[in-house]
């Protein structure tokens, strides 16, 4: 099975799905161009910070072409 680019984050670890096993995934495909993305981005996470230690893992995945500017918004 190939594996493809997207399996890194925004500082260029690797990304494993494996890791979260047991955990309950909210996988929020996003974009910067998205404003309404924008919009939710805030109560993702809250809501890692609320739920994360009970079992609930946020994984935004950036449907830019440019990863530099998911990086951008991601520092802001």
């Amino acid at each position: 099975m190939r594996r493809s680019s997207w399996r890194t984050d925004l500082e260029n670890r690797k990304l494993d799905l494996h890791a979260y096993r047991g955990k309950v995934i909210l996988l929020d495909f996003w974009a910067t161009w998205c404003a309404a993305c924008q919009l939710e981005i805030p109560r993702f996470v809250a809501w890692q910070s609320q739920f994360g230690p009970r079992g609930l893992q946020i994984i935004g995945i950036s449907m830019d072409d440019d990863p530099a500017l998911a990086r951008k918004l991601y520092k802001r």
